[in-house]
């Protein structure tokens, strides 16, 4: 499931609102993630990431994969499986993923 949203990154992760809010607006100056409108509620907006934020996923995917390897591995087992087994498929099906924001 791609959280976008607010109250569904703030749900997922389980931190407090105030330091939510500060990390997301540390990636935004970054260059790492936007904000933007979301299309279907003009009301709402979403967290995306930029062309910087995009060529950060094969770094962050080859962290999940070592992270397992090398500490308690608690990486989501199917993930890391298939970073092992298929890295190259992954990564483009993640970037797709990251880049379908206005589907």
């Amino acid at each position: 499931m791609q959280r976008r949203a607010f109250s569904e990154i703030a749900v997922s992760e389980g931190i407090a609102t105030n330091t939510l809010t500060d990390r997301l607006e540390r990636l935004i100056e970054s260059g790492v993630l936007e904000r933007r409108r979301d299309p279907l509620d003009g009301r709402s907006r979403r967290y995306v990431p930029t062309e910087r934020g995009l060529e950060l996923i094969p770094v962050l995917v080859d962290l999940m994969v070592w992270g397992n390897k090398h500490t308690s591995g608690s990486g989501p087992a199917e993930l890391v499986s298939r970073a092992v087994s298929d890295r190259e498929g992954l990564l483009a099906e993640l970037v797709q993923r990251a880049r379908d924001f206005d589907d």
